[in-house]
């Protein structure tokens, strides 16, 4: 949201990952390197097990592993369990984005618009007007 220009008090950052084994295992490192845990007891190995995942989906409904800092748990990394959109496709519908050195992805203001309709939570629908509102003034050259 804030990435592309829409207001917002967020401290979260949403990741959408290739759940193939290895980018699994290469972000769990990567997070833990930050010092980022998980907010559930989760081993990694789980994480990247597709039928564990697949079980926490379909029994008990979950869409992301929130990830959070022990030290500032008010900031926190949610990270996708499965493949809501299609990750190959929404990856090549991306965004990028350049902070200093650094080329971020940012996923497609319609792919972002479809994950929150698919959540559908109040905040969400909050949100989905608002990426109307950018969308419109982003096509009409504001």
């Amino acid at each position: 949201m804030v990435l592309h220009g829409a207001p917002r008090m967020t401290v979260d950052l949403d990741i959408m990952v290739d759940l193939e084994r290895e980018n699994i295992l290469k972000l769990w490192k990567a997070l833990e390197k930050l010092t980022y845990r998980p907010n559930v007891p989760v081993a990694a190995a789980d994480f990247a097990d597709p039928r564990k995942k697949n079980e926490w989906i379909d029994k008990k409904g979950m869409k992301v592993l929130q990830f959070i800092r022990l030290d500032r748990p008010f900031e926190s990394v949610d990270v996708f369990v499965g493949d809501p959109i299609g990750f190959d496709g929404a990856y090549s519908r991306r965004k990028e984005i350049e902070a200093g050195d650094t080329i971020i992805p940012l996923i497609s203001i319609d792919d972002l618009i479809y994950l929150k309709k698919e959540a559908a939570r109040i905040k969400d629908l909050a949100d989905i007007e608002a990426l109307d509102e950018l969308k419109k003034r982003k096509m009409s050259g504001e």
